[in-house]
C-alpha cells in the first residue's frame, strides 16, 4: 500500500451528520475521504443507503495496512 493518501468517496442519503462524522473520523486515518449526499430517487424502497467507493482491493494486505481494529469499528458502527 502506498504512503501517498488516495481520495475515498462516499455517497449516502437519509444519513444524520452525526454517523457520517463518526464514518469519516474513522476513515479520514487513511484515506482523504469526500462525501457527497445524493438525494433518493424513491426508486429502492430504502430508507437510508451509503456507498463507500475503497480505491484498494480487498485483500489482506489492505486490511493489515487499514488496521484490522479500524475497520473492526467501522463494521460494528456500521452494524447498529
Amino acid at each position: 500500500m502506498s504512503d501517498q493518501i488516495k481520495p475515498l468517496f462516499m455517497k449516502h442519503y437519509g444519513i444524520s451528520p452525526w454517523e457520517i462524522n463518526v464514518i469519516t473520523s474513522i476513515l479520514d486515518k487513511r484515506f482523504q475521504t469526500e462525501d457527497e449526499e445524493i438525494e433518493n430517487t424513491y426508486e429502492e424502497k430504502f430508507v437510508s443507503h451509503l456507498e463507500i467507493s475503497f480505491p484498494y482491493s480487498f485483500n489482506d494486505e489492505f486490511f493489515k495496512w487499514f488496521d484490522y481494529k479500524e475497520w473492526d469499528r467501522l463494521k460494528e458502527f456500521l452494524k447498529k
